[in-house]
């Protein structure tokens, strides 16, 4: 059974955000949350089937505790932008692959990691 109300949704944005950030430190870094600044990406093949899994394992958790009904009209706007942001890391991560795909990728990365401390 789903769990009710907003606080119950706030505690998992965090945990999404807390997953996110770990696995995007400059995106992190950029947001103003510091406590990534020393890490790049790690776009290695077991890193992004680890992120895969999580986001997966996250959009069924969101499904299953969740009851979009019990939540403010805030967290419900959030929720369907949280669930729209794990929708277009799974694509970003299946099908666009960036670092896969553009020799620019990871020295894009590295000076963007500088800049944005």
């Amino acid at each position: 059974m789903p769990r009710q109300g907003t606080n119950a949704f706030e505690h998992l944005v965090e945990e999404f955000l807390s997953g996110y950030f770990a696995f995007n430190p400059t995106h992190a870094t950029a947001l103003g949350v510091h406590e990534y600044d020393d890490r790049l990406e790690d776009r290695s093949a077991e890193a992004i089937a680890g992120e895969l899994r999580r986001l997966e394992d996250f959009r069924e958790r969101l499904d299953r505790e969740i009851a979009p009904e019990s939540l403010s009209d805030e967290a419900r706007l959030d929720l369907t932008i949280l669930r729209s942001k794990i929708e277009a890391q799974l694509l970003h991560l299946r099908t666009v692959r960036w670092w896969a795909r553009d020799p620019g990728y990871f020295s894009d990365l590295a000076s963007w990691s500088v800049y944005s401390l």
